[in-house]
């Protein structure tokens, strides 16, 4: 396939020239991102951060990031309703 100096195939239909991931994305943009990633102090973060990652566990921080947005004090409980009397059985008092 055969592309012009803008880097456009020329079998591409007109359409598609404004799409919208055509305008995010481009051959220099890729050229630019590719030379960034092959510096050798980019390399050297993402080898530091690997290391950091390798000891994290996932589960346990979205457990603590999840309970950390929770209320501090937990709420009161309801007081159990006192049964009424149309319901309840008679209490009988047995006097000794």
């Amino acid at each position: 396939m055969e592309t012009n100096l803008s880097g456009e195939s020329e079998y591409m239909p007109e359409e598609w020239a404004l799409h919208p991931l055509r305008l995010v994305f481009s051959l220099p943009k890729l050229v630019d991102a590719i030379k960034f990633v092959l510096d050798p102090k980019v390399k050297e973060h993402v080898v530091e951060l690997a290391k950091d990652m390798e000891n994290e566990d996932g589960v346990t921080g979205a457990i603590k990031a999840f309970l950390k947005h929770l209320p501090c004090s937990k709420p009161n409980p309801e007081p159990e309703p006192e049964p009424s009397s149309l319901f309840s059985k008679p209490r009988m008092h047995l006097l000794c």
